[in-house]
């Protein structure tokens, strides 16, 4: 029997009873029980935290006894029931849906109203006061349980993204976070409530789940009673799936797929797995909504997906600009110096991280917010999902965890790099996408090209690839009202290196290039033979996409072929695919032995 795929689903009860690939995770409910009765628990967004406090929700929960049977008969726990089963009354905040586009405080209050006011109907209770919803969240929440204080069963709290407000408006403004999380702060009176009613024995047991720490150190003695257990071995894969969890979905979703198991597991690996919370563990980890991203394209498609990276996961990581500029502020001392200091400090990280090299792994238990340094950007970077702890030789280092967070990486690095050039260069972009545009004439593109890579730290040339080749060209083209630029477009079984296609003003001639990119050590004739032939092949079988052969038929679509090695442009040539004898031409006064004498000099 083929299963569904629970891609995008929370609910414990519906992904337990309804026919979908379902891995048994209820093995942690036991170790939680044993572990501590209030806890936290951090990882990066798109994890499976909301799946896991429905999981804590539906076990522990009173309402859900009669269900038990239905939910978790054929699961661990239900052979293996604790005491405490459904002996809870679960009060569950959920704060994912905070924005910063409106103000907060009025978010705030009415999720908490929503919340006790439902918890005060689901649980029958008859309160002494109705509760006032134009109170502030702290009195709010003082008042529901003086209201309730005839309620005879404990609370079971859960917290769901109790962070993800307070990490965006870090980001944006460090002097309003810290209004609202610090002394006297909406937020941490309202935590501190919660925090009174835990030593009363109102809330009994609490997980509170989130990305990072930041607003939990902000709130200190404001609510300082849980015990983290996100870097605790023994819960490294509470949440995401590990490998063996993995294939168990491709049984359960694709189970054509048993011969070709463990390749379409390795492709998986290789963009969603790598996550390593705990040093001491052996065990990686896969992201588990990128992972049900997949599994459920593959599942409909009956093949890979043709976008291996959901863009509306991704668009949750994409932030790092963000990340990067926390703690930058002007300084009294110092002023616009110490902060032009500070950011290309913080560039100067992430051009590391870009190009491989691992980062050190003293990670900020604690974040203070009087200053933030190197180790607590990096801290940052880890508890947010840009960075894990690396395995075998480098598993004290934090490192990129997959192909999914490098592309990431070098989207930012190519931004960084073209901020200053491209500022200066914006007139001759402009002038070279003209020229290309009206003359069909690559020279001066190719030249704007060169500029923005000559401008670059040598060691970005590590990791440097065709990829990241067409990132760079793509950045230029952005603002060229005559094209639409698109890069790692998806034609038959490959993706076009770049496609420059039909934009807001009409041209004379379109663009279908293939960048290729041969690393200075391996700067050979043969070598960059061989780079054009397969780059040659992929035009030809590019150019018979019905959207390129509509302009080809036009007179209108031109290929090229461009080739660099460091910043230098080696190869920029047009393609005639009616002419079966091309051969390789070399930019004009190319010697090979030169660009190697050079290159290896800078380096």
């Amino acid at each position: 029997m083929i299963r569904k795929v629970p891609y995008g689903l929370s609910d414990f009860s519906t992904i337990a009873t309804e026919n979908y690939a379902f891995i048994d995770k209820t093995h942690f409910i036991a170790k939680l029980e044993d572990a501590t009765d209030f806890a936290t628990f951090l990882r990066p967004r798109k994890f499976g935290k909301t799946m896991l406090l429905s999981m804590l929700n539906y076990y522990y929960d009173y309402k859900y006894e009669n269900k038990f049977n239905s939910i978790f008969g054929d699961t661990w726990i239900g052979s293996n029931p604790t005491p405490l089963r459904n002996t809870f009354a679960v009060l569950k905040f959920d704060f994912s849906g905070i924005n910063l586009n409106s103000p907060l405080l009025p978010q705030f209050s009415a999720i908490v109203y929503a919340t006790l006011a439902e918890f005060v109907e689901s649980n029958s209770i008859k309160l002494i006061h109705p509760l006032d919803c134009s109170s502030i969240p702290s009195q709010l929440t003082n008042d529901f349980f003086s209201f309730i204080c005839g309620f005879n069963k404990r609370i079971y709290l859960l917290i769901d993204e109790y962070d993800n407000y307070a990490n965006a408006l870090l980001a944006a403004n460090m002097d309003a976070f810290k209004s609202i999380m610090g002394s006297g702060g909406f937020v941490r009176a309202f935590y501190e409530v919660l925090k009174k009613a835990t030593s009363n024995g109102i809330i009994r047991k609490i997980l509170l789940s989130g990305v990072t720490p930041i607003a939990l150190d902000s709130l200190t003695s404001g609510f300082n009673i849980t015990e983290d257990l996100s870097q605790d071995e023994m819960f490294n894969d509470m949440a995401g799936f590990t490998r063996n969890e993995v294939e168990s979905l491709i049984d359960g979703a694709l189970p054509w797929l048993a011969s070709q198991k463990g390749d379409v597991a390795d492709l998986m690996a290789i963009l969603y797995d790598g996550y390593k919370f705990c040093t001491e563990s052996s065990q990686h980890i896969f992201n588990s909504g990128m992972t049900l991203y997949f599994l459920k394209k593959y599942l409909q498609q009956r093949r890979a997906p043709k976008t291996l990276l959901d863009k509306n996961i991704i668009s949750d990581y994409s932030k790092i600009k963000a990340l990067a500029s926390i703690g930058l502020g002007e300084t009294e001392e110092g002023g616009i110096d110490e902060l032009e200091d500070a950011k290309n400090h913080r560039y100067d990280i992430i051009k590391a991280i870009a190009v491989g090299e691992p980062q050190p792994a003293d990670l900020t238990m604690v974040y203070e917010l009087k200053k933030f340094d190197s180790n607590d950007f990096l801290s940052l970077l880890f508890y947010t999902g840009y960075l894990t702890f690396g395995s075998e030789d480098s598993e004290e280092a934090l490192v990129i965890p997959n192909a999914v967070f490098k592309d990431i990486y070098m989207n930012y690095f190519s931004e960084i790099a073209l901020e200053p050039a491209a500022r200066l260069q914006h007139e001759e972009a402009s002038r070279a996408l003209a020229m290309l545009a009206n003359e069909g004439d690559t020279k001066l593109f190719v030249q704007c090209i060169s500029h923005i890579l000559s401008s670059m730290d040598f060691r970005a040339f590590i990791d440097f690839d065709e990829a990241s080749l067409a990132r760079v060209a793509h950045q230029l083209a952005l603002g060229y009202s005559g094209y639409k630029s698109i890069i790692e477009k998806h034609v038959g079984m490959g993706y076009v290196d770049q496609a420059l296609m039909p934009g807001k003003v009409p041209v004379k001639y379109y663009a279908l290039i293939e960048y290729k990119y041969v690393k200075v050590r391996k700067l050979t004739l043969n070598n960059i033979k061989a780079a054009w032939e397969d780059a040659l092949l992929k035009l030809r079988k590019y150019a018979s996409d019905k959207e390129f052969e509509r302009l080809d038929k036009q007179g209108s679509l031109k290929k090229w072929i461009v080739i660099f090695t460091s910043s230098r442009c080696i190869v920029n040539q047009e393609i005639d695919l009616d002419k079966p004898n091309a051969s390789l031409e070399l930019q004009p006064d190319t010697s090979l032995p030169k660009i190697i004498e050079e290159m290896n000099r800078m380096i």
